[in-house]
């Protein structure tokens, strides 16, 4: 390039206010031709103009500072792009255009824009900070933990680089740490809602539901207009049965628009059965956390694979209710037209689900050390054909996995009986009794509807050796209503009809499993209240699985909750022989014990109201010859119907696999698979 078209350029670059690439320019032709005028009148007015007095500096970062906290994340973004040619050497100006890109979902720019704020001012701890909470969400975990310790080095009061690194500690699984980390921040700064929030969620995946309900508690405190707060408030007040305390928060949540709510979508499964609603707010949660993240998918190959490979990606391939469920199908997938891999980011066990699960895949990867981005480099350097999410928006979930898109196509089955709301999960399994065509609407993914019900399950579990009833802590006779569902699942409505039943039924027992001390408490109490012998609840401790299912034929009639059904314990009920009575509510979550009956040929057990629930439990407990005969036919049933046949509903299942891919091989978009 000739001076004439460096001085060219230049000027280009000046017109643009891009000073400091035009000064470069000026700075060439100097060091090619030093006795150059134009270039050197030119450059002594860029630096003129680059030197202005202090005054005009504040002024002009002011003024960059108030639009992004005002809210005017572009207009930022734009001035700061200006003022970084006006002032390369303003760290400030990197550290809004940083914040202003990680707003705007633009997470490279951030950490190229973080970084050079931090490269001009070493001991820059906000950057820092800024960097790592960047870094967490492109999955950088490692990166993001030294960026908060050196922020936290760096100015050791910094109670917001404290609470984040407790973040990244939890995610790691170091709850100790985490907690550690939480606690240090609300000493520094006791009305940061965030780490009370955050410390409560730590308490309650440990199930210190006391603890977590005091953190939550101070968290609305400190910011008494927190949704998310309130809603984890809720759910921890329903794990523990106090319903006093959950009514006013419900009547709250339900108060936001589900558009603008931030109520997590599980937690929104028992705030109210409403489909509609849930789609609303799965959507407007996947929106703000996954957003921007997605990599591009791979085109469809000209011929299909000899052999589909499927990723399972899950938190919980140990002994765990989803691996109870699809352990045998697991075992079972055609090999010669699957290749089946594990991606395990639950804890490391060695019991014997765990081992079910290596024995039963083709390769098994421990990945829960790694981010979720480099989870998911990992799995498209497999180059996996359909990846299937086995979590969803439950505890331990790692959705975020997937909004890098780690396969072409990826499906979200069992662990969330619901919609995700997020644009890059392409199918949900399912089946016409859980969703049925009218609701189909309320689901972001296309449907994949298997022909009997959507959930798997072991026709070869093991079941212990036969027990009494006086070994378990049951009376030795009159009639045993059962429900070991989770106690959250446990709302006032259908307590208030159990209890009831045990005011009609003489000598009856309600059997509960035993979740925790406080949730027994107010369980017994509610009974009281209800006129009811609170000792007529009998809970039933944990035990090894193969025992409790020995123990669970003990009962007479298995109570299903309304929001959210049984799921697993349902299947255990119907396999050890124990009817159920539930509510087909209008949301997933709310039909799945419908569709496990439906596919064992007892939709009688199926209602459609609280009264005619009441009314049909009411009718079994009284009617003993009744009841005999209704067991007689599920036992039938159980070696006939498709709910136990694990190897017809493996077959079912590659089936949906084969026809969403085919669809993709032809270059279609996701479409509805056994409409």
């Amino acid at each position: 390039m000739n001076v004439k078209q460096l001085l060219s350029r230049a000027k280009t670059h000046e017109k643009r206010h891009e000073l400091q690439a035009a000064a470069e320019l000026y700075q060439a032709v100097l060091a090619r031709f030093p006795g150059n005028e134009s270039a050197a009148r030119r450059l002594a007015k860029l630096r003129q103009r680059a030197s202005p007095d202090a005054a005009t500096v504040q002024h002009d970062l002011q003024q960059l500072v108030g639009l992004f906290n005002d809210g005017q994340v572009r207009q930022a973004l734009e001035l700061g792009q200006k003022l970084a040619q006006r002032y390369p050497d303003q760290p400030l100006i990197y550290n809004v255009l940083g914040a202003a890109s990680k707003t705007l979902l633009d997470y490279d720019s951030a950490i190229v824009y973080f970084s050079r704020a931090i490269r001009l001012q070493s001991d820059y701890a906000e950057a820092y900070n800024n960097l790592g909470t960047v870094l967490d969400e492109v999955g950088r975990s490692k990166e993001a933990l030294a960026s908060y310790n050196e922020a936290i080095r760096l100015q050791p009061d910094f109670f917001e680089a404290f609470n984040n690194l407790g973040n990244i500690e939890k995610d790691a699984g170091h709850t100790d740490a985490a907690i550690a980390c939480y606690h240090q921040a609300i000493r520094i700064q006791p009305a940061f809602a965030p780490a009370h929030s955050n410390l409560g969620g730590v308490l309650g995946e440990l199930g210190r539901h006391e603890e977590a309900i005091a953190a939550f508690t101070r968290a609305l405190d400190c910011a008494p207009d927190s949704q998310e707060s309130l809603s984890k408030l809720a759910h921890q007040l329903s794990f523990v049965s106090d319903w006093n305390r959950l009514g006013p928060c419900r009547e709250r949540l339900l108060a936001a628009s589900p558009q603008t709510g931030r109520i997590t979508p599980f937690e929104a499964l028992l705030l109210e059965d409403n489909p509609m609603a849930q789609r609303h707010r799965a959507q407007s949660f996947a929106c703000r956390k996954f957003q921007g993240a997605e990599l591009p998918c791979s085109a469809p190959p000209d011929v299909r694979p000899s052999r589909l490979r499927i990723g399972y990606f899950s938190a919980d391939f140990h002994n765990h209710a989803t691996m109870y469920l699809i352990a045998r199908m697991l075992e079972l997938h055609d090999t010669e037209r699957f290749e089946i891999i594990a991606y395990s980011y639950g804890p490391t066990t060695d019991d014997a689900m765990r081992k079910r699960a290596r024995s039963a895949v083709s390769a098994f990867h421990e990945v829960g050390q790694l981010g979720d981005r480099e989870v998911a480099e990992l799995a498209r350097g497999h180059r996996l054909d359909i990846a299937v999410d086995l979590k969803g928006y439950t505890q331990g979930s790692r959705l975020g996995i997937f909004s890098y898109r780690v396969a072409p196509l990826q499906v979200s089955y069992l662990g969330f009986p619901g919609t995700t709301g997020a644009s890059f999960i392409d199918y949900l399994v399912a089946d016409h009794v859980v969703i049925p065509p009218k609701q189909r609407k309320h689901y972001s993914e296309q449907l994949l509807y298997l022909p009997n019900s959507y959930q798997a399950n072991d026709d070869a579990q093991a079941v212990g050796p036969a027990v009494s009833r006086g070994d378990v802590g049951l009376p030795g006779d009159g009639f045993v209503f059962c429900c070991f569902n989770n106690s959250y699942k446990i709302r006032k409505e259908e307590f208030s009809i159990w209890m009831r039943l045990l005011g009609e039924v003489e000598g009856s027992v309600l059997w509960l499993i035993q979740a925790n001390d406080l949730s027994e408490i107010n369980l017994r109490r509610e009974a009281e209240n209800a006129g009811i012998d609170p000792d007529r609840l009998l809970f039933a401790p944990k035990i090894p699985r193969p025992a409790h299912l020995a123990r669970l034929r003990l009962a007479d009639l298995f109570l299903d909750t309304f929001c959210i059904n049984a799921h697993t314990t349902a299947s255990d009920a119907l396999f050890c022989g124990v009817p159920i009575v539930t509510k087909a509510g209008a949301g997933f979550a709310a039909r799945v014990a419908a569709s496990l009956l439906s596919a064992i040929d007892l939709s009688s057990l199926i209602t459609e109201s609280d009264e005619a629930y009441e009314q049909l439990a009411l009718s079994l407990a009284r009617n003993p010859d009744h009841l005999a005969a209704l067991k007689n036919r599920l036992q039938d049933n159980r070696a006939s119907s498709p709910l136990f046949d694990s190897a017809r509903f493996t077959r079912d299942l590659e089936a949906a696999y084969d026809s969403a891919y085919q669809c993709h091989l032809e270059g279609q978009p996701p479409a509805l698979v056994g409409g």
